[in-house]
């Protein structure tokens, strides 16, 4: 009976080691997702101040523009009666010649399809010029029909496309230090040719 009692004096006690481990496990989780997104508010905040950040993100929104105004497939989306877009942020890479990037577009009540964007694309520097690319890279859609056919707000999209680029891994480890392989890795893997879908993109106009 007291081997008995004494094992199950035991069970307990791992049960709530085990319980008291898990819950140190998730708050330091918590902490460190907390941290990383406040670290990445604050370095997209100071980044508003920098000049060339500020050129690169009106090239970016005039690209996009001209995509839109030549009639490029699949860029009807960003026509002004069809939504309401903006450049939420970027990174660039260590030597500032690549950059990882990302668009909001939410879909203005005219739209017959209703859906909301977090568009993610890439951009390089070859000689003297940029060159974005928003095709080929990841889409993350929000129907409305599973909102309430309410439009997602931007800062709901914001907050949603930052937490993937922290979960991706925009940063090294639980540290805030940007991870700039991450960046180049966008555009250095073998099997993507963005230059070459870019140039074939240029080509293709809507019907």
């Amino acid at each position: 009976m007291v081997m008995l009692l004494h094992g199950r004096i035991n069970q307990l006690l791992m049960n709530k080691l085990f319980i008291v481990i898990s819950s140190v496990i998730q708050f330091l989780s918590c902490s460190k997702a907390q941290n990383q997104m406040e670290c990445l508010n604050q370095a997209l905040l100071d980044l508003e101040l920098d000049q060339m950040h500020i050129q690169l993100k009106s090239s970016i929104s005039d690209s996009i523009i001209s995509w839109k105004e030549k009639g490029l497939r699949g860029m009807d989306r960003f026509e002004k009666d069809q939504s309401n877009w903006e450049v939420d942020g970027f990174f660039l890479n260590e030597d500032s010649t690549r950059l990882f990037a990302w668009v909001l577009l939410i879909d203005n009540s005219v739209s017959g399809e209703k859906l909301d964007f977090i568009k993610y694309f890439a951009g390089e520097k070859r000689g003297e010029d940029w060159f974005f690319y928003l095709h080929h890279m990841p889409n993350k859609v929000f129907d409305r029909e599973i909102n309430y056919q309410q439009k997602n707000r931007k800062e709901e999209l914001a907050k949603i496309a930052r937490k993937s680029v922290i979960d991706g891994g925009i940063f090294v480890g639980s540290s805030c230090k940007v991870n700039y392989s991450y960046i180049d890795e966008w555009l250095s893997r073998e099997d993507r040719d963005f230059l070459n879908w870019h140039k074939q993109f240029l080509l293709n106009r809507s019907p």
